[in-house]
Order: structure tokens, then C-alpha cells, then sequence
């Protein structure tokens, strides 16, 4: 969600249609409020609302995790995960609404391991969409950007889970701070362990990275879903 020059909220929902097999979270809708009513009447399972983008084609593909920003201008730059033909984990994907009407949704990055993005705009109004990928016990922290002029994906640190066989899927929240340098906060959690490890990730020069973990894990109480 996020808030118009007016106030009012401008809200990315995805949904599932109860007649598709398997059910899936396949459709995604624009819900906000212009100061009188809303778009939406919530009566049919929000479909009344724009359709953004639909996942369709063999009834495998779906759509998660939306993140939306409103930019200088008034307009609405939103990222999200939608899977491909292949099913697997998907892709990046990203939409813009430029006034009152919405582009064609693009595949950023073609990354077949992207579970959920987050989205902001530095001073110049380029795409900064931070996200994170799993490899046995190591999570890998990654910017895709426009700031080139192309759509660009760069890995930009690690951290690793000692013992983990496998690691769990969060959330990454990022950020840009007054001096233009991107900030991101994720919790890791491995499957040998019920803590999470509550990882900073951030530049200290432009693209110059490092991170940490500013909550000691005690290695006894689980913590999750940061928001910043």
C-alpha cells in the first residue's frame, strides 16, 4: 500500500478465482480510495477492482507478493512475483501507472528463485527493488535496477546459516536514506534452529555494501516480519 499527494491509499491485492484448478493466486487488482468512495465494492471477491495482470495459461503460474510507491509525479510503480510456464519459484516482474492508466507489465528479471521484492525510487526516480534467494544454507541479497538505463540484477552480500539444510522464505524490506544509499532489512531462520537471524544490509558508499545483526540471537526466541 501506499498514499497519494491526498491521502488516500492505493492498495495492490492478489486473488484467486474459486473456478481455477488448482486454485492459485493468479490475479492482481488496484483497490484505492479517491476521497469519496472506493473502486471496489468488496462484494465479488474484489474483481470489480482494475486487473493489473492476470497469470494464466496451464493454471500453475501465480502472482505474489505485490510492493507499490508512488513517485514525485503522482504515479504508481509496483514489483511483484510471477511465476513463469516453468511453475518454479518466479520471476521479477514490474508495472507502472502512469495518471490513471497502467502500463503493460515487464519480466525484470528473468531469476526463476524470486519470492518476494521491495521497491523504492531514488532522487532521480530510478527502480530500486531489493529481494533475496536461497541456496542450501546461504541467503544471497540482490538489487534489480533500472538506474543504467536497462533493467540490471547484482548480488550484492551474503550471509550464511552454519549447519542449515535448508533456509526460510522472508520478507526483505529496502530503503534509500537522505544521502542516496539503499538500506535493506530481512530475517533468516535455517531449519536447524527456531531463531532467525535479524540481517542489515546496507551501503556505506555507493555501491559498496556491508551488513549486520544489530539483535544478538539468543538462540531461544524466534522473531520475524521487520518492517522499516
Amino acid at each position: 500500500m501506499t498514499l497519494d499527494a491526498s491521502g488516500n491509499p492505493h492498495i495492490l491485492i492478489v486473488w484467486s478465482d474459486a473456478h481455477d484448478d488448482p486454485i492459485r493466486e493468479n490475479r492482481m487488482i488496484h483497490a484505492f480510495f479517491n476521497g469519496s468512495v472506493w473502486n471496489v465494492t468488496g462484494a465479488t471477491n474484489a474483481k470489480d477492482g482494475f486487473q493489473v495482470d492476470i497469470a494464466s495459461g496451464n493454471n500453475q503460474e501465480e502472482i505474489k507478493a505485490p510492493d507499490v510507491v508512488l513517485d514525485s509525479a503522482g504515479d504508481l510503480h509496483c514489483c511483484y512475483h510471477k511465476e513463469d510456464l516453468d511453475s518454479l519459484s518466479g520471476d521479477c516482474w514490474y508495472v507502472k501507472r502512469t495518471g490513471t492508466t497502467w502500463g503493460t507489465p515487464a519480466e525484470v528479471a528473468d531469476l526463476n528463485n524470486f519470492v518476494q521484492g521491495s521497491i523504492a525510487l531514488d532522487s532521480s526516480g530510478k527502480v530500486m527493488i531489493g529481494s533475496r534467494f536461497n541456496t542450501t544454507n546461504t541467503a544471497t541479497y540482490r538489487v534489480t535496477s533500472n538506474a543504467s538505463g536497462s533493467w540490471v540484477t547484482t548480488n550484492v552480500s551474503t550471509f550464511t546459516v552454519p549447519g542449515a539444510a535448508t533456509l526460510n522464505v522472508n520478507d526483505v524490506i529496502l530503503g534509500i536514506n537522505s544521502a542516496g544509499l539503499r538500506v535493506m532489512v530481512n530475517t533468516v531462520k535455517g531449519n536447524n534452529s527456531i531463531s532467525n537471524h535479524l540481517r542489515v544490509i546496507y551501503e556505506t558508499s555507493p555501491d559498496t555494501w556491508t551488513q549486520e545483526q544489530p539483535i544478538t540471537d539468543a538462540g531461544t526466541l524466534p522473531y520475524n516480519f521487520p518492517s522499516m
